[in-house]
């Protein structure tokens, strides 16, 4: 299917390429797993992809951590047994540890 194609229809208002979009992220992940077995590491590959702040930058993580200080507790002893962390005091997924 073309745009061409699909205005000539005269019913399709919108083209979605999402699909695309994930398929193409999907061979890029295959291309650099191949460079980094092919090279023995990540060393050229790095070089070739995103950073991390850019992925933190997409996910607008600035935005989800000024969250997490304006809703998530400081203190859990208040909570029931139920609603606490499994592992007080084990690093959560940002690094930081939560008081025990």
């Amino acid at each position: 299917m073309t745009e061409a194609r699909a205005l000539a229809l005269g019913k399709v208002k919108m083209l979605i390429y999402g699909n695309h979009s994930v398929r193409a992220s999907v061979t890029a992940m295959h291309r650099v797993f191949a460079q980094i077995i092919s090279d023995g590491g990540i060393h050229q590959a790095d070089e070739e992809i995103v950073p991390v702040l850019g992925i933190f930058r997409l996910q607008g993580m600035d935005a989800v951590k000024d969250n997490q200080k304006r809703f998530l507790r400081e203190r859990t002893d208040d909570l029931p047994l139920r609603c606490r962390p499994a592992h007080p005091g084990r690093k959560t997924a940002f690094g930081s540890r939560r008081p025990a």
